[in-house]
């Protein structure tokens, strides 16, 4: 394994990735002020790296749909991996952690599919989806961040199942600001808020999934929510298994609780 150490260099030069190349078994450590560690801009493939940033996002998605995979990415000030408008990356088998803004974000118009990774240790969100962004989180763990593990705002609608979801400070799963997607076949559990959150606006199907041990309630629904909530299974949450404020317009059935 090969390190490659990328200091400060007037604004900044980090490892832009333009060409459609493989980069693999590198340890790249940036200490650049005003620029990620890498930087994709086209559909490269990087694989069984190590990447960390001292200062912006350990890597940004700026074009293409590269293929991020087997990779530990942590330690940025800012996002582990920052998805930009109209991109569409696959990360696989990933662990992105301890960095001090979201895991990872993805932006407007940006698609990726995350799955099998471990997202953990934020100093906010495990995965913020934003801005009318979409995509799938799959089969993944994401736990231990001090914000919503995955949070959904702004119009934003992707499709996250199979995952275990837990240990959040706040809530497991946070639907806001019109959002929608569908949330399925996730284990989400023993976070501090509530397991899963729908605000005011939100139109989430929340569906098959196992619901439990949460410091306050299984499911919150807010007034003036939507969506359907179906089918899931809900036990040993410490307030109600599904709380349904006054003025929510949430179809709620077929749940074991």
């Amino acid at each position: 394994r090969n390190d490659v150490v990328i200091s400060h260099s007037g604004d900044g030069n980090s490892l832009v990735m333009r060409a459609d190349a493989a980069v693999e078994n590198l340890t790249i450590k940036s200490t650049i002020p005003h620029a990620p560690a890498v930087r994709f801009e086209s559909s490269a493939t990087m694989s069984n790296c190590t990447v960390t940033s001292f200062n912006i996002s350990c890597i940004v998605v700026a074009g293409g749909s590269p293929t991020i995979q087997h990779c530990i990415i942590h330690g940025s000030k800012q996002h582990g991996v920052h998805c930009k408008a109209g991109t569409y990356p696959l990360i696989s088998h990933c662990e992105v952690h301890s960095n001090k803004q979201p895991n990872i974000v993805v932006d407007k118009g940006a698609s990726p599919t995350i799955k099998r990774c471990k997202i953990h240790g934020s100093g906010q969100n495990g995965v913020w989806f934003r801005d009318q962004s979409s995509g799938a989180l799959v089969d993944s763990e994401i736990y231990d961040n001090a914000y919503s593990n995955v949070d959904i705002s702004a119009g934003a609608k992707p499709t996250i199942t199979s995952n275990t979801i837990y240990g959040s400070d706040k809530c497991g799963v946070c639907f806001a600001d019109d959002s929608s997607g569908e949330l399925c076949d996730n284990e989400i559990h023993s976070n501090a808020y509530s397991n899963i959150g729908v605000m005011s606006g939100s139109t989430p199907t929340v569906s098959r999934n196992k619901i439990h041990s949460s410091k306050q309630h299984g499911i919150l629904i807010k007034a003036g929510a939507g969506g359907v909530i179906s089918d899931n299974t809900l036990h040993n949450n410490a307030l109600e298994a599904i709380k349904l404020e006054q003025g929510a317009n949430t179809v709620v059935q077929n749940n074991v609780r």
